[in-house]
């Protein structure tokens, strides 16, 4: 049986309570019981701390530092596929120009094009973008200005084609 790692870049873990209830916020957790896939979280911030968490069946759940790379390529190593899904909340610039009733998070755009970059190509077999409410009237922070909304969408934009151009070398 293939190890399959899903790789969630999000401000927030959904890694929450396993229950009958499935829902944004736990669908880690029902997939790492229910279909056996370890489960890692990256971006998330806590007590102002922006860390990676794995939750893996064979170990405890292990936390460590976004710049160690080396902790991440180790990680992949071990995994056959690869799921990789990204909510853009984890950007500290979509507050600018997003209104929702979530935190938004502390990585940087840089940074999550390096990370999404050192995940191996020929091992990523799915990958999803979420997060992006419609652009309109409702949702738009009224306080952004046309340069912070560009920028977001170009950050949206590239994180869209790195994970495509992973997709389809494969």
């Amino acid at each position: 049986r293939a190890k399959i790692l899903v790789v969630n870049f999000d401000q927030h873990e959904d890694f929450g309570k396993y229950t009958d209830v499935f829902y944004c916020g736990n669908w880690g957790s029902r997939i790492f019981e229910e279909k056996g896939f370890d489960f890692m979280s990256i971006g998330c911030c806590e007590n102002e701390r922006v860390y990676a968490r794995i939750q893996r069946h064979n170990d405890s759940a292990a936390d460590f530092k976004l710049d160690y790379f080396e902790d991440f390529l180790n990680i992949y190593a071990y995994y056959d596929k690869i799921y990789v899904s990204v909510d853009m909340d984890v950007l500290t610039g979509s507050y600018k120009c997003l209104r929702t009733n979530r935190t938004n998070g502390e990585l940087t755009a840089n940074h999550l094009r390096t990370l999404l970059r050192q995940i191996p190509t020929h091992k990523v077999f799915a990958a999803d973008i979420s997060g992006l409410p419609p652009i309109g009237e409702k949702t738009v922070n009224k306080r952004a200005n046309i340069d912070d909304i560009e920028s977001y969408v170009f950050d949206v934009k590239t994180a869209a084609n790195i994970l495509l151009g992973k997709l389809v070398s494969n």
